[in-house]
């Protein structure tokens, strides 16, 4: 994208601001990462995602993610067979106990929409790091996984 054009509409500042909402360090850095989209489809789906959202949130409220933690080196020491600290189980027992709570907060509020129940069985991707064409080999994919889940939760 046009630097100059990103400068003129003062998009560091909406970062900035944007970064601000973030709950987590991982969060803030995603959102500084942000760079604007320039193909139609890609913001339609993203508004999409963000319609679905600000839905959930005006029927169950703020979500809070303050019990998460950054357990990326907790991760990697794990993944190599390194003995984890007390301090580093607990880091990673409260970012289980929020993952546990955001599954809570979003099933009542969005139970039984084909978008929610893709997005559940990980057929959705990443709106902001997918490609266009891997969005679309994904979402027919995920078309056929989502209608023989249907076929047979019917039958």
């Amino acid at each position: 994208m046009n630097t100059k054009a990103l400068h003129t509409l003062e998009y560091d500042k909406i970062v900035a601001q944007l970064s601000e909402f973030a709950q987590t360090a991982a969060g803030k850095r995603r959102c500084e990462a942000l760079v604007p989209m320039d193909d139609v489809d890609d913001v339609r789906e993203a508004l999409a995602f963000v319609s679905d959202a600000r839905d959930r949130v005006r029927r169950n409220g703020r979500l809070s993610l303050g019990g998460a933690r950054d357990i990326t080196s907790v991760l990697a020491g794990a993944r190599i067979g390194a003995v984890l600290t007390i301090p580093e189980l607990l880091d990673a027992a409260s970012v289980l106990e929020t993952a546990e709570h955001a599954r809570s907060w979003e099933r009542p509020a969005t139970a039984g929409t084909e978008k929610t129940a893709a997005i559940r069985s990980g057929c959705i991707s990443n709106v902001w790091r997918a490609s266009p064409r891997s969005r679309a080999r994904s979402a027919a994919a995920c078309s056929r996984t989502t209608k023989s889940r249907t076929t047979r939760a019917r039958a």
